[in-house]
């Protein structure tokens, strides 16, 4: 079930080089090929912030809110870890900010916890150490 759930996940997620800005930037759904339940809990957090609702209206507005800074934000995926009913997809963040035209670049993780064969969570983290932990 672990190769499968790598795979699913794999799919959906945005080719490297991915402007997420572009990407979530409208107000049509986000394709998850049908992987993630509408009741999904759904979560982003930083150091200094935290985010946290429920289902496809909440990934939308967490992204946006996250996004709102930047000018570009690009994906590059690096690695999917298997972690028994969790998914881990580690990615680098690459984005110039709107105000300035400051590039960063930094470390994240997705994090999708599966019940069966759908994802029932997803967290979205700077924190890869706190993510990837057992």
């Amino acid at each position: 079930m672990s190769t499968e759930r790598i795979e699913r996940v794999r799919a959906i997620l945005p080719a490297d080089g991915t402007d997420l800005v572009e990407a979530f930037g409208g107000s049509e759904p986000i394709p998850d090929g049908g992987l993630v339940t509408e009741d999904a809990s759904v979560k982003m957090t930083a150091r200094s912030a935290e985010r946290e609702g429920v289902g496809p209206d909440a990934f939308r507005a967490s992204w946006t809110d996250w996004l709102e800074p930047w000018q570009t934000y690009l994906i590059y995926n690096e690695k999917l870890v298997d972690r028994g009913d969790r998914v881990v997809a580690l990615v680098r963040l690459r984005g110039v900010t709107r105000r300035d035209g400051v590039e960063m670049e930094h470390e994240a993780a997705a994090v999708f916890r599966f019940d069966g064969d759908q994802v029932v969570e997803l967290e979205f983290t700077l924190e890869r150490e706190e993510a990837l932990a057992d």
